[in-house]
């Protein structure tokens, strides 16, 4: 019989612990956290086994793949996965998408399950957005699985690459975009593609975006096998599904945006692309498509007003961890922008924010990476004030915005993670919110 070892006890991993009791296994596991060990030291075994092929490791997203466990579990002939890989071992009749890329992940699978929610087919948002995926596995579910609904995963390059050959059997896979991230876990950008290109593997469906350098180059390799998305003119051609300020065009459709977000927001129309792309031939009901883009609003803090004061407009985009989605940001913004930026930066590739440079009238660099950005922005010309804190930045981009009367925009899009003075970005958007709100003095206007 087969024995589980998880190493790492965040949320993930004790919805694993919880199902693998229910189902009568004993539970080994470790957390190099003291107090975590002591909260669960009744429900699961803190010992190192003897390691060999009948044991599966479960290691949460968050652990190191140099972890010292990890490492001797694989050379002694364990397997290692993670807890989504596990979730298909129990249950691999699921109909499942999935979807990955270095931006924008969590907006195209709030997308997906807003168009199943408005066409009332079930469906639950899983894996790196939502919850913990075996938390459906419920003491109800556990013998008697709901296979009927749809499972939408938002896939990291963490968790792909402990997916075993043959463990993720999705009916759809999609890979948005990608660029330098998390380098300093996977080494380099081939190690970073080789780990998003797993999510393909055993799909039924590939969709990919060829306006990515290194996904035109995946497509090249076998045409047919992708379902290839494009908002190009260079890659008109190429493209199955094609979006710009109008609409979704195919071969034998045309889907306009309507008065929806995406006819405005550009950075949104990837997202409804691929969205599309996974959902065409696997859902009857697809011509509907344009009542669910009317009613989707994206998740929290991807470029989220959150209001005015007098003219000066407030954007929540704590999300962009990193520099190609703050120039998203960036471009999106119609006003000049009191721009907010900092955190830890991971990879120094602040080159591609040159197109989005001349929307700033004057940064405000705060944070560990605070220094770094403020020279960058003073060599490219641009007025930049070094702040230490998030809220330091943001009295100071108000007091900068009101020299003028002219419209303007204060805009949190930090490019960095948030490591160095939050939680994670989510912590970082809500202190964000808050603090607006009590800068501003007054209600603002939605």
């Amino acid at each position: 019989m087969k024995q589980f070892f998880l190493l790492g006890l965040g949320k993930s991993n004790r919805a694993v612990a919880s199902f693998l009791s229910r189902k009568g296994h004993t539970v080994w596991g470790w957390d190099d956290r003291e107090e975590i060990r002591n909260a669960y030291q009744t429900a699961i075994i803190f010992e190192q086994p003897q390691w060999n092929d009948q044991w599966t490791l479960v290691t949460s997203p968050g652990i190191s793949p140099q972890h010292p466990l990890l490492h001797q579990a694989q050379q002694q002939g364990a397997e290692v996965v993670c807890d989504i890989a596990l979730f298909f071992h129990f249950f691999p009749e699921i109909k499942a998408l999935g979807v990955t890329g270095t931006n924008g992940k969590s907006t195209t699978c709030c997308l997906i399950k807003h168009f199943f929610d408005t066409k009332h087919i079930p469906c639950s948002l899983l894996g790196n957005i939502g919850r913990p995926i075996f938390e459906d596995a419920t003491e109800e579910t556990t013998e008697n699985f709901p296979f009927n609904q749809w499972y939408v995963i938002e896939l990291s390059s963490y968790q792909l690459e402990f997916f075993p050959k043959g463990s993720l059997p999705l009916k759809g896979a999609g890979i948005l975009n990608v660029s330098p991230h998390h380098l300093e876990r996977h080494g380099n950008m081939a190690a970073y593609l080789s780990a998003k290109q797993r999510i393909f593997e055993e799909a039924q469906q590939k969709v990919l975006s060829i306006d990515d350098p290194l996904l035109f180059d995946l497509a090249q390799q076998n045409p047919t096998a992708y379902c290839k998305v494009s908002g190009t003119a260079e890659h008109w051609s190429q493209a199955d599904i094609f979006y710009n300020a109008k609409g979704l065009y195919g071969e034998d459709f045309f889907l306009s945006w309507g008065d929806s977000l995406f006819a405005e927001k550009p950075f949104l129309r990837q997202n409804a692309a691929l969205a599309y792309g996974l959902l065409k031939n696997n859902i009857d009901m697809i011509e509907d498509w344009n009542q669910s883009l009317e009613s989707f609003s994206p998740p929290k803090h991807r470029q989220q007003f959150l209001g005015k004061k007098e003219n000066v407009h407030y954007i929540n985009d704590s999300k962009a961890t990193n520099p190609e989605a703050a120039l998203q940001a960036l471009l999106s913004c119609t006003t000049p922008v009191y721009w907010l930026m900092g955190g830890v930066l991971q990879q120094d590739e602040l080159e591609v924010l040159n197109k989005g440079l001349r929307k700033v009238a004057h940064g405000f660099a705060y944070g560990q990476a605070g220094p770094r950005f403020q020279t960058f922005l003073k060599e490219k010309g641009v007025p930049c004030t070094l702040c230490n804190t998030l809220e330091e930045a943001l009295n100071a981009a108000e007091a900068e915005s009101h020299k003028n009367a002219k419209p303007s925009t204060i805009l949190l899009s930090p490019a960095c993670p948030s490591f160095d003075q939050f939680r994670d970005f989510v912590h970082r958007g809500e202190y964000f919110t808050e603090l607006v709100h009590q800068v501003s003095g007054s209600p603002l206007c939605l």
